[in-house]
């Protein structure tokens, strides 16, 4: 969106693409279209090899694109860098900036010496291409630090840094939450990295503190994110977070038809009342009302990169309750525009408690959250920021790289230790 805002043109390619679970931006072909290669590879054998089916899925985007598509002058990946080296060596005029969400050796668990040796080409084969690209961006500076010293052959150099950012509603004021009830959001994939059952703990504890208090406390905990049924972590997941309310004596309930459905229902009795609100993906209108309905956004992962909940909160002028580490701590504002905590659910619970029993506290945390993400997280500070390195990608002269034959041999060497470590095993 930023790029066809400065009057470039755009297209988009993907592996894999979900019209029901993706942005109104890329369904309704207004601005670009999406175009898949590739989504008839398998994505694993045998409950494994993830990583080498991503990486094969990834390089076959990257030849259609390169053999079937017209030249680019630009072509942006991200995530999964094997494509970066497939473009140099198919669209040798195109020039490639890579954005790096963060490095995916550092996201996969090394629990014993086969998955080390097993993952070792990879991690290479990640090193390698990733410094093919023209350019490479970051999404945090936290980012950047862990891929300086991740990536030993970039020599200690930080990338650049590219704030991700949310798309600013000028028509939205200020409003105080308007559900029947105090409401405590927390959106994030329904995966165990992103320490989802930290709001469970956090919120069972104030309602305990309260009732020891005799304060009646009637609020409502939403747990939503993305929710894929193809995935075994999402299902085994959620039935564990839900097995986490009962034994904590709080009653769990699924909004499988959306969260304004559920409310809807649960006003006239036709829904039980609960005290967590599972949601289980949703559309931009079920987004809109939690973010209007909630009083504080509680964000759980630990060592997250950057995260795009607490700038999507802030700019529904909302606070939100994050733990202290890596990209909260360049997006949150303590007790500015929300508050940093240790990550102990007690911690949470307490401003979780501190919030809802403050309106007050709601707004004026609410009204400078909205400020720290209009002056540093908009789409409008992306698209300049953007705009300026795509325009010195296309014109600046090729990259000198390596003899394509060498990158070959690199590459297949990479594909033949694997191999072997993969039959010994």
């Amino acid at each position: 969106m930023a790029l066809k805002m400065e009057s470039h043109e755009v297209d988009m390619f993907t592996s894999h693409f979900e019209p029901g679970r993706a942005f109104e931006e890329a369904t309704s072909g207004r601005y670009f279209d999406v175009v898949v290669y590739g989504d008839g590879l398998p994505r694993q054998l045998w409950g494994g090899f993830h990583i080498f089916f991503a990486m094969l899925r990834n390089a076959w985007l990257a030849v259609c694109v390169s053999l079937l598509h017209r030249p680019y002058d630009v072509i942006i990946c991200d995530q999964v860098s094997i494509s970066v080296l497939v473009l140099r060596l198919l669209s040798p005029s195109a020039r490639v900036l890579f954005y790096c969400h963060f490095p995916d050796q550092l996201l996969s668990q090394r629990t014993s010496l086969l998955k080390s040796l097993y993952r070792l080409p990879f991690d290479i084969v990640e090193e390698l291409t990733t410094l093919l690209a023209d350019r490479i961006v970051v999404n945090s500076n936290f980012t950047a630090g862990v891929f300086a010293k991740t990536f030993r052959l970039a020599c200690g150099s930080k990338p650049g840094v590219l704030y991700p950012c949310v798309r600013l509603d000028d028509t939205l004021e200020f409003s105080a939450p308007r559900a029947a009830r105090p409401v405590v959001l927390s959106i994030n994939r329904f995966e165990r990295k992103k320490g989802l059952r930290l709001a469970i703990d956090a919120f069972a504890s104030m309602r305990a503190t309260a009732a020891r208090a005799s304060r009646a406390h009637d609020a409502v905990l939403v747990m939503a994110g993305g929710y894929d049924p193809r995935l075994s972590e999402n299902i085994e997941h959620h039935r564990e977070l839900w097995a986490r309310c009962e034994e904590l004596g709080l009653t769990p309930a699924n909004a499988d038809d959306g969260y304004v459905a559920h409310c809807k229902a649960e006003a006239s009795r036709r829904a039980p009342r609960a005290d967590v609100l599972f949601v289980r993906s949703f559309s931009d209108a079920d987004k809109s009302a939690m973010l209007r309905d909630c009083s504080l956004v509680v964000y759980t992962p630990r060592g997250e990169h950057f995260g795009i909940v607490p700038l999507e909160a802030m700019a529904w002028y909302r606070p939100v309750l994050a733990i202290d580490d890596a990209g909260p701590r360049e997006t949150v504002l303590h007790e500015a525009t929300g508050f940093l905590e240790d990550g102990s659910a007690d911690s949470f619970a307490a401003r979780m408690s501190q919030v809802l029993n403050s309106p007050d506290a709601v707004e004026r945390l609410g009204r400078a959250a909205r400020e720290r993400v209009s002056s540093t997280f908009t789409l409008g500070a992306m698209r300049r920021e953007l705009g300026r390195l795509v325009v010195e990608l296309k014109s600046a002269p090729p990259t000198r790289w390596l003899p394509s034959w060498l990158l070959w041999a690199t590459l297949w060497g990479a594909f033949v230790l694997w191999a072997r470590l993969a039959s010994s095993s």
